[in-house]
């Protein structure tokens, strides 16, 4: 069991380095895990994890996760909370904004050419 959160598009980087295969010239979205698996106290492999799927977006870095759905803006906390069921936006505003911030420079800078998410507007 290891704390550092990773995703299933961590698996392909992973299983390269282990078989000392590269990678295709282009960015993806994973990262290797071998560092993550040796260690439990390796640094994450991702300072942020992003979602989208449909209306629905999210970002999550360290406990903190943020979950839009159309107008909808939902604030957790999930070493406080991880049932996330406590909406931690009135309390902790900025942290809302810095992961609304990260999300919209994802949806722009990273993936914004991405003809799967280009209707994904950013949120103001």
């Amino acid at each position: 069991l290891r704390p550092q959160p990773v995703t299933s598009m961590d698996i392909l980087p992973t299983l390269a380095e282990l078989c000392d295969v590269d990678l295709p010239e282009k960015p993806l979205d994973g990262k290797s895990l071998v560092t993550t698996c040796q260690s439990s106290s390796a640094k994450p492999p991702h300072e942020q994890l992003y979602w989208v799927y449909q209306e629905a977006w999210a970002v999550r870095e360290g406990p903190w996760k943020v979950i839009g759905h159309g107008e909808e803006i939902f604030l957790a906390n999930l070493a406080q909370d991880p049932t996330e069921t406590t909406d931690f936006s009135t309390s902790n505003p900025h942290m809302g904004e810095y992961l609304i911030d990260r999300y919209n420079h994802w949806i722009i800078d990273d993936i914004g050419m991405d003809e799967n998410v280009q209707k994904q507007a950013p949120v103001n």
